[in-house]
């Protein structure tokens, strides 16, 4: 046996590689970009919430009225209203069918008027039987009306055309928004915001129209 050993060599632990520290503020901005991704998903769903819930009704307003009416007043909009008031009515009687109260113009203290929240109204005159809506054309596009119709049947209006056959015509039965002891009104909107309107006797015929479109 050999006496004098070569002395070995002491056996070293291998030390691990060193790791490297995570960069700074990586750990932030995986945080920042979770949030814009969810701030991103809540933006889409109230989107289409509000688009879906503003179009829950398709009816066209010349024919089922506006899309909701129902809260305007007690008897609905404006036109709903005028077709429940007759010559007899008085602005004690309206106060009670709208839930609105009257008030003298001021331009005439024999007129008087009520406003429905979307701004339009309702005037009576209360020396003559005269009530009327002063509305406002872009509330009631209708796209049932077309306006083609009219060409057909305009000759007619001097020999006396009904209001039932030009409102034939036009496609829609149109919205009452006058009457008077000697006759009516009515009025016509398209779908672009076009109007006519119609003067009828109270013997239903048209006397004259006028109107843009």
């Amino acid at each position: 046996m050999d006496q004098n050993p070569t002395p070995v060599a002491p056996t070293e632990t291998p030390v691990a590689a060193p790791v490297a520290p995570a960069a700074k503020g990586a750990n932030k901005n995986l945080i920042i970009g979770i949030v814009a991704a969810i701030v991103v998903v809540v933006a889409i769903v109230v989107v289409l919430i509000v688009v879906l819930g503003g179009n829950k009704s398709g009816t066209p307003a010349g024919e089922g009225g506006s899309s909701d009416t129902s809260s305007l007043s007690k008897c609905g909009d404006a036109f709903k209203c005028l077709e429940k008031i007759d010559e007899d009515a008085t602005v004690e009687s309206i106060n009670e069918l709208t839930g609105i109260e009257g008030k003298a113009t001021s331009w005439s203290d024999t007129v008087y008027e009520w406003e429905f929240p979307n701004g339009e109204t309702i005037e009576l005159s209360t020396s003559y039987f005269n009530v009327k809506v002063d509305y406002k054309t872009d509330l009631h596009k209708d796209s049932n009306v077309n306006f083609d119709g009219y060409e057909a049947v305009k000759d007619q209006i001097k020999s006396g055309i009904t209001k039932d056959a030009l409102a034939e015509a036009l496609g829609s039965k149109g919205l009452l928004y006058e009457k008077s002891s000697t006759g009516s009104g009515y009025l016509w909107v398209d779908a672009d915001g076009g109007y006519l309107r119609a003067s009828v006797s109270s013997k239903g015929n048209v006397t004259f129209v006028s109107g843009w479109f």
